[in-house]
């Protein structure tokens, strides 16, 4: 039976790898709490970013443009020069923040050694596999040829940068209100460079789909049955409506931790169109008996 593998980070905490949000968290402490008021947390959850993802979707723009802007525009001394002067600031202070968030993700995910993890499932060797994880398990603990994997969002020992991130949107101001006139003010391009962050961490789900056509369509005809493991079915949804949309009427399998787990799994998967008549659901620990 050829089989389609969808591999998800709980794939690997259920290897024992430390590959949990709240490990990053622990891991980045000291740069995260820094921007904790940015992206709207409390340093005193449990896990203040364990919805990492979804947390950087989160980021308040208006708070850091606020926090630098002390330009008032009636006052006797002002320049426009000093609006340059704001746009160049934020710009300055947007752009440590991406990098500071982005070096330690990428610190992290170099961090972590997949050579300790032992097999746990009987994986075919001659599988399909889309993992949307940055390690190399399938690799070094199951013997996965590279050829067999689509690392997606990017792989740890690859050259390319990794991909991570939200996929919520910002309302804009058009260019135009509705009597044609423009909406641009001296302090527009300020405002964007306070917006920054928002668009950087955002992930570009349509245009990784789109370049990976080519993947998708090959799986027509050649997939029997579709796989999931450790995937939250949540931020990455898109892609499995793709695959759907290529593999319709093909049955899936899918793992579960929990109970609350199992009914999101369910609704996440009839949003995207999935036939609820297709869908076997399973429990990680009884997942062998499925493969």
């Amino acid at each position: 039976m050829a089989t389609l593998f969808i591999i998800g980070n709980g794939f690997d905490i259920y290897h024992g790898l430390p590959t949990s949000y709240g490990k990053f968290y622990a891991f980045a402490k000291k740069d995260l709490n820094e921007f904790q008021e940015t992206f709207c947390l409390e340093v005193d959850e449990i896990e203040p970013w364990g919805d990492f993802e979804n947390k950087l979707g989160e980021y308040d723009w208006e708070l850091v443009y606020d926090a630098h802007n002390e330009i008032d525009v009636m006052d006797d001394s002002f320049r426009p020069s000093m609006v340059f002067g704001l746009e160049d600031e934020l710009t300055e202070v947007t752009d440590n923040l991406i990098s500071r968030i982005d070096e330690q993700f990428h610190f992290w995910i170099d961090s972590i050694d997949v050579k300790g993890a032992n097999k746990k499932l009987n994986l075919d060797p001659n599988g399909t596999y889309l993992s949307f994880n940055y390690t190399p398990t399938l690799q070094w603990v199951y013997g996965i040829s590279d050829n067999q994997i689509n690392q997606i969002h990017g792989s740890v020992s690859g050259s390319e940068k990794l991909v991570y991130g939200h996929t919520k949107t910002m309302e804009e101001t058009p260019e135009l209100n509705e009597n044609g006139d423009s909406n641009t003010t001296m302090f527009t391009e300020a405002e964007y460079a306070a917006k920054y962050p928002f668009h950087a961490f955002r992930k570009p789900v349509e245009q990784i789909i789109a370049n990976n056509e080519q993947w998708f369509s090959a799986l027509k005809g050649r997939i029997d049955r579709v796989v999931v493991i450790g995937h939250s079915l949540k931020i990455d949804l898109p892609y499995l409506k793709k695959i759907n949309d290529v593999l319709s009427g093909v049955p899936w399998i899918v793992s579960y931790h929990t109970e609350e787990e199992q009914k999101k799994h369910m609704l996440r998967l009839r949003s995207i169109g999935l036939d609820i008549g297709s869908i076997t659901q399973c429990q990680h620990d009884d997942l062998p008996k499925y493969l």
